[in-house]
């Protein structure tokens, strides 16, 4: 659909704790194994490192888009998500 990656759901909604997720086209169990596992967390941390990755190959321009998630969640608060937009209204991106 006009992106180079695709990290996430179809659809409006998913389990939280055990998603149907995406990584391109192949369909990925990233809770197995993890206890506590949380999606909301898991797109946080995956956004992070996805605009880590792209701003070290190219440091001048960097996009992301998510989902605004009409149902509710029960996630903790993503900190991480927090601190890398700061870091980045810091540096003009």
């Amino acid at each position: 659909m006009g992106f180079q990656y695709f990290y996430g759901f179809m659809g409006g909604e998913t389990d939280q704790w055990t998603p149907y997720l995406f990584r391109d086209h192949t369909q990925i169990f990233p809770f197995v194994g993890k206890p506590g596992y949380n999606l909301t967390t898991d797109l946080a941390d995956e956004a992070i490192k996805y605009m880590r990755d792209l701003n070290a190959r190219h440091p001048t321009s960097s996009s992301s888009s998510t989902t605004c998630p009409a149902a509710p969640l029960a996630a903790p608060a993503a900190q991480g998500m927090d601190r890398e937009v700061q870091r980045q209204v810091r540096h003009g991106l």
